[in-house]
């Protein structure tokens, strides 16, 4: 006699891994034990993976957005600025307005780390005297990415000391200072200083930038000191020229410490889509897709942090054995040293962040979120 029956199930359920094959026919009956090749469908179901296709064919770069450091350079020497990284023996370029492709001679690296330049030794000779502040671009990489994050319509990564993201072809530095209309302030200034107006932030040692109407690329020596708008930036190398009163100043690259992995959280307070970025090193930083802000105003908790994530409109920073948590436009530190009642109920005490004033073991730093 046939004992041979049909039992119709649906394939649905996902992969679930943590039960053992009987609780799965009993509880689960169609979810999966073992997929190879398939994935659950966001449509129900399982499909196959249809495998994956490179997203950009365009090299991440590896020295951010360098720069021809002044004007009438022949022969095989080339002076560069705005690097942030010390470029290889062997390494090939190309620049702007000048024919050919370019190779670094062996040993033919001079690297300025302080100031973000580097003197090259090419293996042939420029074509052409290239125009200061004309494009160089490296055909080789180095380095390593540090993190990686799908946000928008765009990829995010984090590459030596930068920032760049892509909508799929080539990639767009992100970590440029947004200190406002920067201009200058008084003309026929000369010499390692410059005193500049229109700050709505404060510019930091590292970061590099150009004046409208002389020549090279500029680092900032010393975080400034801002007054109603204003600072005396110390700056190197000495000014080529100059400046006329109300030149405008471009910045170019905010000044990072190169970190060893990146992590990232998306979140929107307001209207505003944004993420937020950690590496361990620098600063929390956040990017809104136009403005890049490194918050170098937060607390020793949350500078270098290692971890950060968004829940419940709160920015949580982990680093160490510490975890520091924002309350919109603040951050509250020293987590950790909350009596252990507040650490129980933590749900109820970030309901009370906003709208009590925190007691006063609690030391809160303004944060723009």
């Amino acid at each position: 006699m046939d004992r041979l029956a049909t039992f119709p199930f649906e394939f649905v359920g996902g992969l679930v891994t943590n039960l053992s094959p009987l609780q799965h026919g009993i509880k689960l009956p169609g979810s999966a034990r073992v997929l190879r090749n398939f994935e659950p469908s966001v449509e129900g179901g399982y499909q196959r993976i249809l495998g994956y296709e490179k997203y950009s064919s365009t090299l991440v770069p590896s020295y951010a957005a360098v720069k021809v450091h002044g004007s009438g350079q022949t022969g095989t020497t080339l002076v560069v600025a705005n690097i942030y990284k010390a470029p290889s023996d062997g390494h090939q370029l190309t620049i702007a307005g000048v024919t050919g492709t370019y190779t670094i001679a062996t040993a033919g690296v001079s690297y300025d780390s302080t100031n973000k330049r580097a003197t090259l030794t090419l293996t042939t000779s420029l074509a052409s005297s290239p125009a200061d502040l004309a494009a160089v671009t490296f055909t080789s990489a180095t380095g390593t990415i540090h993190g990686i994050a799908a946000w928008e319509n765009k990829v995010i990564a984090a590459k030596n000391s930068n920032v760049y993201y892509s909508t799929g072809t080539s990639w767009t530095q992100i970590n440029v200072p947004s200190y406002g209309t920067t201009l200058v302030n008084g003309g026929s200034q000369t010499g390692s200083s410059l005193i500049v107006d229109g700050l709505t932030s404060v510019p930091q040692a590292g970061d590099t930038f150009t004046i409208a109407g002389v020549e090279k690329v500029y680092t900032v020596t010393a975080d400034a000191t801002v007054t109603s708008g204003g600072a005396t930036l110390a700056i190197n190398p000495s000014l080529a020229s100059s400046p006329a009163d109300n030149a405008a100043i471009t910045w170019l690259t905010a000044s990072l410490i190169d970190s060893s992995k990146a992590r990232f959280t998306k979140y929107r307070i307001a209207t505003t889509e944004k993420i937020g970025m950690v590496d361990g090193q620098n600063p929390p930083m956040i990017w809104d897709g136009t403005t890049f802000t490194v918050q170098n105003s937060a607390p020793a908790d949350a500078f270098g942090a290692e971890h950060v994530v968004f829940f419940k409109n709160h920015l949580f920073f982990a680093k160490g054995a510490s975890i520091a948590f924002t309350a919109t436009y603040v951050i509250l530190k020293n987590l950790f040293h909350l009596p252990k009642p507040l650490l129980l109920n933590m749900k109820e005490n970030f309901q009370l962040l906003p709208e009590k004033v925190p007691p006063a073991e609690y030391e809160l730093t303004p944060l723009n979120l």
